[in-house]
Order: structure tokens, then sequence, then C-alpha cells
């Protein structure tokens, strides 16, 4: 999701950033409208030629015939419309661009805060299924933390459509829970975590990861999310290793 000569592209790219700004409720300044050259009163090309022919004049030696030919040769050559199309996609998404450290920020702020008063309503009720039915004494705490999770969700759903963009870096992985926890192998095999996917096939979430003593840390930095996904492969580098030599002395 990057800055393309594709209009069409780049028109999605901007679709998916503004859908996942609204989501968040993240605003950013409106982008000015940028004024364009229209050429008024174009004259009738054919209309015109026949007259100076008519009046016994070259007709090229008319300024007004000379003017809207070599506007006619410039849009054939340049596609002017096909060309201010990917000009004007383009600094649609500069302008998103130029507030990325905002909405960036914005994000980590509000993902750091809502993992706050998880942790907060997670001590307090002591985990457990946050869906339980009827009333309790925990019912206000689960019904506040819900409302933080979603904010967590949120996040985490808007990170494909934004962090690749504003980082300028590839965001894909395929286990996408390492983008808000940091766990070893171990963690990784005793919660059976696979994909971004918990034991029963749900995503993984942030109170899935409390409920598990996992380290919750969101990262904007799609590197950080590789270089996790790397130290599980080393740790099972590590062990294939240990696994040979223990066979090769046993």
């Amino acid at each position: 999701m990057q800055i393309t000569n594709n209009a069409a592209e780049n028109k999605s790219t901007a679709s998916n950033i503004k859908r996942a700004l609204k989501r968040l409720e993240i605003t950013i300044p409106e982008m000015k409208p940028t004024k364009k050259f229209v050429a008024k009163d174009r004259p009738d090309l054919n209309e015109l030629t026949v007259k100076e022919i008519r009046a016994n004049r070259d007709p090229l030696k008319n300024e007004a015939i000379k003017t809207e030919l070599l506007r006619r040769l410039l849009d054939q050559s340049v596609n002017s419309h096909i060309s201010m199309d990917i000009a004007d996609s383009k600094a649609v998404l500069e302008h998103y661009r130029s507030h990325g450290g905002k909405v960036l920020n914005e994000m980590q702020t509000r993902f750091d805060e809502a993992v706050e008063v998880l942790r907060a309503k997670h001590t307090q009720i002591g985990g457990g299924d946050l869906d339980s039915k009827g009333v309790d004494k925990h019912h206000v705490a689960r019904a506040e933390a819900t409302i933080a999770l979603e904010k967590t969700k949120a996040v985490l759903d808007a990170w494909n459509a934004l962090v690749p963009f504003f980082t300028g870096k590839s965001g894909s992985t395929i286990q996408p829970h390492l983008k808000f926890v940091d766990v070893s192998l171990a963690e990784q095999r005793q919660h059976v975590l696979h994909r971004g996917k918990t034991h029963d096939g749900g995503d993984l979430s942030v109170w899935d990861a409390l409920n598990m003593g996992l380290t919750v840390s969101l990262t904007l930095d799609p590197t950080e999310v590789k270089r996790r996904a790397q130290g599980l492969e080393d740790e099972k580098a590590r062990e294939r290793t240990q696994a040979h030599r223990e066979m090769r002395l046993g």
C-alpha cells in the first residue's frame, strides 16, 4: 500500500485509509483543493479553419487556430486527463502521509490507554470470559472492559491499512498476533497460538492475551513484527540443532 502511478490503486489505498481513520475517529485537516487551469471558450476548430480559408487567409497564421491545435496536441501527447487523475490520486495520499506521525501517535495512545483499562478490569474481575451473561458484582467492570477491548480491536483492525502506508514498510505477516504480543516459543506452544488464532479458532484478543499471562505490547513498526516472528524461528532452529546434537551423541 504505497503511492504508485496507478490512479485506481491510489484511490483504493486512500479509501482504505479513510475508512480506517473513520472507525478510529481520528481526524486530520482537510486537504486544500488545488487550482487547475481550464481553458475557457475554446473555439470550434473546423468552423474557424473554414472561415479563414474562405477569407483567403492561411489558417496556420491565425493565433486562435494555432493555440487550439497546440492544446489538442498536448492532450494527445501527454494524456492530460489521465495524468491529472494520477496526480490528484497521488496528492491525496501525500496529504495523508504528511499527517502520518499524528495518526500513529494517536493509534499507540488509544491502544495503550485501553490496555491499561483492561489490565485493571482483569485484576478486578479475575480474568475469565467477558461474555458472561447475567448480573453479578462484576457486570459493570465486564461492560467497561468490553468497551476497552473494542478500542484495541479497532486499532488492530486498522493496522494493515495504516501502519505499512505511514511507515513505508511491508506489514505482511502470517502471525498477526505478534503486532501486539511478544511471545516466546514456549508460550506460543503452550497456548496453541497459530497464525493469530487461539486453540478454538478465534482471533487472539488483548483480553485473551491477558488471560494467558502474555506480554501485551503493541508495535506500529512492521520491522519489529518481523523481528518477533524471526525470534520464534530462531528458537525453533536452536531446538533442531540441539536435537541433532543429542541424536549424534546418543
